[in-house]
Formats: structure tokens, sequence, C-alpha cells
């Protein structure tokens, strides 16, 4: 019974799926209202949900779609910046990392022509008076591009709180093996040294009776607590090298 009550409270804990808390699971939820205004083409506020998110977990793949939202917007030199800070931040298997380079490639003319415009103040472009500098030097920008890869930031953004449930229930599982064990080696180790008693007794009376009993109910405690321990050092195991895999 006590090595069922334990496994069971390892398992939930790490297969639980409570609602994200803290920086995380405020990041997720900006994360989730960025996309729902970029596809609705609200390109202004869901740069403020991206931006926001990010500045909660700082995470590189984020920066992708904040790109892809200058992008959307017409500005050039902040979409080149946040390609550029992506590319270097992530490793070089990242998913993103070939998708990142090709819509930083797209840009590259468009970088340069609106930083030279900048640099030497021309007022002799062709193109209307008021028209974004990004949107002139660009205009084979696709004016609605591919949405964000929204699964694998989500993905990565709820991950972070599966693997730290799996890590507490490993250290559950083990902190539970270690007491289990101990008390278990007491408590045979308490009725070892009644059983002695008993046995070196000279006489058969009522407190010889009584030890001999102790002895007994501590053996089967002793060794009702190591099966338990045995049951969670199962689960421990098990935790522990979902833990490692997640990491």
């Amino acid at each position: 019974m006590i090595a069922a009550v334990l496994a069971a409270v390892c398992l939930l804990a790490a297969t639980a799926e409570p609602p994200p808390a803290g920086a995380g699971g405020e990041a997720e939820k900006l994360f989730q209202q960025g996309l729902k205004a970029y596809d609705a083409g609200e390109f202004a506020r869901a740069l403020e949900a991206f931006e926001a998110a990010h500045r909660l977990t700082a995470m590189p793949e984020i920066l992708f779609d904040i790109g892809m939202t200058y992008r959307a917007l017409g500005d050039c030199r902040r979409a080149v910046k946040a390609f550029d800070d992506f590319i270097h931040a992530v490793a070089p298997g990242d998913p993103l990392l070939a998708r990142a380079r090709d819509r930083r490639a797209e840009l590259g003319s468009c970088a340069a022509s609106t930083t030279g415009d900048a640099a030497a103040g021309s007022a002799t472009s062709t193109a209307p008076a008021g028209a974004p500098l990004e949107l002139r030097a660009a205009p084979a920008i696709e004016a609605r591009p591919a949405p964000p890869a929204a699964l694998h930031v989500s993905a990565q953004l709820t991950s972070g709180g599966r693997s730290r449930r799996w890590r507490d229930a490993c250290a559950v599982s083990l902190g539970s093996t270690g007491v289990l064990t101990v008390a278990g080696l007491v408590f045979g180790w308490q009725a070892h040294a009644t059983q002695q008693d008993v046995q070196n007794a000279k006489v058969w009376d009522n407190d010889t009776a009584r030890a001999d009993q102790r002895g007994r109910t501590l053996g089967e405690a002793s060794v009702g607590l190591l099966l338990s321990a045995a049951a969670t050092a199962v689960v421990a195991a098990t935790t522990c090298v979902v833990a490692r895999g997640q990491n």
C-alpha cells in the first residue's frame, strides 16, 4: 500500500499539466496573443506582444517572429537586426536557422539601401512623400509573409515546464527511496535487537511475549518499508531517465 501510494504521487507529479506560472507562463500567454494578432494582420500589436514575451524569456526563437513581424511592417532595418540576432543566438542545427537566413538574404539589399538613404539624408527618392524608406527600398517583400513558426516556439516555451516536472518527480522519488530505505533498515535493526533479547531471555513471561510480538511487528514493518523503497526506486529510475532525456 505504501509503495502504491508513493509511486502514484511521483508519477502524478511528473505527468500533471498545471497552468504555467511565473515568467514562463506569462511569456506563453503573450506569445499566443502575438500569434493571434499576427494572423489577424495586426502587426503592430503582434510586435508588442512578441517583444514583451522575449523580454520575459529571452528565447532566441521569438526573435525570428519579431523579425517576421518587422518584415510585415516594412521596417527593414529592424527586421534585419532581429534575424541577425536570431542567427547568432541559436545552435547550428536549429530548425528555423535556414529559414531565417533566407529571410535575411531577401532583406539584404533593402537594409543596405535604407542605411545609405538615412546616412545621406536622401530626399531624391521617387517614392511618394511620407512612404517608409524600407518599403521604397524593397518593393519585392510580400505584404503578408508566412506565419511565424508558432508550434516550434510554443513547444519550446512549454517544454521547460514539463522538464521541470519530471526533474521534480525524479527528486521526490529519489528522496522517498532514501527515506524508506533508511527507515526500513532502522526498523530491521530494532527487530533484530528485540529478537536477540527474546532468545536470550531465561524465562518466558508476559514481558518476553510482548517483546517477541514487538520484534515481529518491527520485522514486518521493516520488510514493508524496504519493499516500498524498491518500488520508489523503480519510479525514480523511470522519471530520472525521462528528465535527463528532456534536458
